[in-house]
């Protein structure tokens, strides 16, 4: 199993958050989610002819067109991979909106030409219940012009240790 150097420093980024009181994390036990991040692998999915990697223990479902993921050991870490989304930016922002009950500020965007995707990356930033958590919004299309659309989600001070295996997933994704 190989672990990147990008992978040990984002979880070693997060180790501050281990001196945290607990009613702030996201979960009981920061040093064993960071120590899972650690080892994690990423193992081959398939939905709907779209091939991508997710990390071996984390909990995927397809769901037609929509695949969602979500960290089985980390309660509010998830995500969703959207075939055939001809929606903007803006307007999977204003539907995340509504779906969450949360106004969401954009943080960043930059375009993102990769061999296997082309399309808009953007950060957003929004305040779900009491914490507030940061989101990786993609929406572009594949070489064969189908649109896909990811999303992932995690509480704001987790977010530097998920978004390197976001990044492996959006990556990862092709036909």
């Amino acid at each position: 199993m190989h672990i990147s150097k990008r992978h040990i420093f984002a979880c070693l980024a997060c180790l501050g958050f281990a001196l945290l009181p607990f009613s702030v994390c996201a979960s009981p036990n920061p040093h064993d989610i960071i120590l899972k991040l650690a080892s994690e692998s990423l193992h081959p999915q398939t939905a709907n002819a779209l091939q991508f990697l997710i990390p071996k223990g984390w909990n995927a479902r397809n769901e037609g067109n929509d695949l969602t993921f979500h960290v089985p050991y980390h309660k509010g870490i998830l995500g969703h991979i959207i075939q055939n989304n001809n929606q903007s930016q803006d307007e999977l922002r204003s539907a995340l909106e509504k779906t969450y009950h949360t106004e969401l500020t954009e943080i960043s965007r930059e375009e993102l030409n990769t061999e296997q995707l082309h399309g808009s990356k953007s950060h957003l930033s929004g305040l779900f219940g009491e914490e507030t958590y940061t989101i990786l919004l993609f929406t572009g299309s594949l070489p064969d012009q189908s649109k896909i659309v990811l999303y992932a989600i995690a509480p704001s001070h987790w977010f530097q240790s998920y978004e390197p295996l976001f990044l492996d997933i959006l990556n990862s994704l092709h036909k």
